[in-house]
């Protein structure tokens, strides 16, 4: 009987963490399309790849920022979730920007064919 309730409780745990996450990507996807659309806008104007430039120098910038945090003596428990938050989120950032400039290239020249 106990391993039954272990199974069941497992699944049931599985479902409400899918439900869960569907609803914070929902919510973050709202929250960031006013910050995504001027930059999609840029990316797929722009003749030379500076805008994925910038954008990885400013991941850079938050990764940096987030290892000088992480790696204070003493700091406190909150400073160091927001450094290991601005480690991860530049490293990301760093890594999505080359993909958004070819992603908008290939979008930019299916609307716009030469």
């Amino acid at each position: 009987m106990n391993w039954l309730a272990t199974v069941l409780g497992s699944l049931l745990l599985y479902l409400l963490l899918e439900i869960a996450a569907e609803f914070l990507f929902n919510v973050a996807t709202v929250a960031t399309s006013p910050i995504r659309r001027p930059i999609w806008a840029v990316f797929t104007r722009a003749q030379w790849p500076w805008p994925a430039a910038l954008l990885a120098v400013f991941g850079v910038a938050c990764s940096f920022a987030g290892a000088q945090v992480m790696q204070r003596p003493n700091t406190p428990k909150w400073a160091e979730v927001v450094g290991i938050y601005l480690f991860l989120g530049g490293a990301l950032v760093i890594l999505a920007a080359p993909a958004m400039w070819f992603q908008a290239r290939k979008t930019r020249d299916t609307l716009r064919p030469r």
